[in-house]
């Protein structure tokens, strides 16, 4: 999945945390990269292929929470 923060603000963005993205802009942004990656991995299941997601340590929006599993 493309980097969220990055799609959205560019290159030259500030470093923010979690909060700070908790917008309905960044929601409506991470909703269509997250269903056109759905719809992706729907295919690759759909061909029996075994599917893997990996999170990223310290990203507010592709990290996932340790206590959440």
């Amino acid at each position: 999945m493309p980097c969220p923060e990055l799609a959205f603000a560019g290159l030259n963005r500030f470093w923010a945390v979690r909060e700070q993205y908790d917008t309905a802009a960044f929601r409506r942004h991470c909703q269509r990269l997250a269903t056109a990656v759905a719809r992706a991995i729907e295919t690759r299941v759909q061909q029996g292929e075994e599917i893997v997601l990996v999170g990223v340590e310290g990203s507010p929006s592709m990290g996932r929470d340790h206590h959440q599993l």
